[in-house]
């Protein structure tokens, strides 16, 4: 027996939380047979199996409980009874509210097209329901993605939320018909939620303000529940629009932010990163935690990049296992080039107000003064006071201690052989911090000094 239930009770179901992170988290998977591979091929498999690491985090989880809440009171008003879909099938309803979409957005690369597949992970259920003898069955479809990717018409992105016939190219529908078709369908199966995603891309038109600005009005007109997910530079654009279309399309504002450097959330994610990279990797991931935050400043698409630069040179070098120093290179190659000055602009604008471009800069400003965003910034600005403190101390050293420390250093990366393991002269403390890299400097010049008077 079809009820009311059978519509709301799939997402009424998804707002667990053990329920969220069976359905969508996805757990390291230790690198295997990498030695074995040649580089490149090495490069896309360790990449693509740290891709695969999804966690739940504090942010992500608010999120969907907020946009599942939605589709669930959507469900509730829409489908009353059993044949609301049939008549949304007969006749476009007018009836449902026009939803203001949520806009997620952040720094590029923080995980915001994780978080939409992550809700199409939890919202996957696609089936048929037999209404009565009289219709054939009718889908019932928990949730549509669309991606702007080559599209560059408002028609091109909005066929993919039609029906089969329109979305194949086999039933023509003028543009302007298309918001309707498109309710009519996603009305008659159910669906409660929807999303665009890669809405950036649109920027890259001459017109690109009024081009993203008709498809955001027209996705509205759907009446369904939506998000729009895009980077910065898009909503900096929407946001000198007029004034009612900014209240009506960017209302609703969602930062995802990277998590900081203490978080229990970041400290996760490296352990899952640990398990990936555990059999190419020589250093603990959650000791270097805060010098890995500083360097993608918490971003998680650059602290992969970063990894997979760091195991890329420990091969090039002929190791097996990568070490610190391979890190500490790849943030100074210049592949990491383009990403390393992303993180020194956001360092700068967040401890000294340098000015940032319209893909850094956050649009919605009273967006960042939430309890993510504040911290967040104090965590840039951290960085930069531990910078700053580390060069000062680096310029009140002597010559000869900065040539210590060096020769320690050397002899530091001499006792590590080809294939990563110790070769054995002495035994390497587990840590070494940078009073203790200026003390044992000093130690190795007095040493240097003893020798040069006894050969004398």
């Amino acid at each position: 027996m079809l009820t009311p239930e059978t519509w709301s009770r799939r997402y009424a179901d998804a707002l667990s939380i053990d329920v969220i992170r069976r359905r969508a988290e996805r757990r390291g998977k230790p690198a295997e047979g990498l030695d074995g591979m040649p580089l490149e091929q090495a490069i896309i498999a360790l990449h693509r199996l740290l891709e695969d690491v999804v966690l739940i985090t504090g942010q992500s989880l608010e999120i969907i409980l907020s946009e599942v809440g939605r589709a669930l009171a959507h469900a509730k008003l829409l489908y009353t009874d059993p044949y609301a879909p049939l008549r949304a099938g007969y006749e476009c309803d007018e009836s449902a509210p026009i939803y203001v979409p949520t806009v997620l957005t952040g720094p590029a690369g923080g995980g915001k097209s994780v978080l939409r597949m992550i809700i199409g992970r939890l919202l996957s259920g696609s089936t048929f329901v037999r209404i009565d003898d009289q219709h054939r069955s009718v889908p019932m479809i928990d949730y549509i993605q669309a991606t702007v990717g080559n599209h560059r018409s408002v028609g091109g992105v909005l066929r993919q939320l039609a029906g089969p016939e329109i979305r194949a190219g086999h039933a023509k529908i003028p543009e302007s018909h298309l918001p309707d078709e498109c309710r009519r369908w996603l009305h008659l199966s159910g669906v409660c939620l929807f999303s665009i995603d890669e809405a950036q891309k649109l920027t890259q038109s001459s017109k690109a303000s009024t081009l993203a600005t008709r498809l955001l009005l027209a996705s509205q007109d759907i009446r369904v529940p939506w998000m729009v997910i895009a980077n910065y530079s898009l909503f900096s654009k929407l946001v000198t629009r007029p004034a009612e279309a900014v209240q009506r399309l960017l209302g609703r504002p969602r930062l995802l932010l990277p998590d900081t450097a203490d978080s229990v959330d970041w400290k996760n994610l490296l352990l899952e990163y640990a398990k990936v990279l555990k059999n190419v990797c020589r250093f603990s991931l959650i000791k270097k935690g805060n010098h890995l935050w500083a360097y993608c400043a918490g971003i998680k698409r650059l602290l992969r990049i970063l990894l997979v630069e760091a195991y890329t040179n420990s091969r090039l070098r002929g190791a097996k296992r990568m070490v610190w120093a391979d890190v500490e290179a790849a943030y100074a190659s210049k592949s990491y080039r383009f990403f390393r000055r992303q993180v020194e602009a956001l360092i700068a604008h967040a401890s000294q107000g340098e000015p940032l471009g319209d893909d850094l800069l956050c649009p919605f400003p009273d967006a960042l003064t939430g309890d993510a965003g504040a911290a967040y910034a104090e965590g840039l600005r951290g960085e930069r006071q531990a910078r700053v403190s580390k060069a000062q101390v680096e310029a009140a050293m002597m010559a000869k201690e900065r040539a210590g420390i060096a020769l320690l250093k050397k002899d530091y990366s001499t006792t590590v052989g080809s294939n990563g393991s110790k070769a054995g002269r002495k035994k390497r403390s587990a840590k070494h911090s940078l009073q203790s890299l200026q003390e044992a400097g000093r130690r190795t010049v007095d040493k240097l000094g003893v020798r040069s008077r006894n050969k004398a």
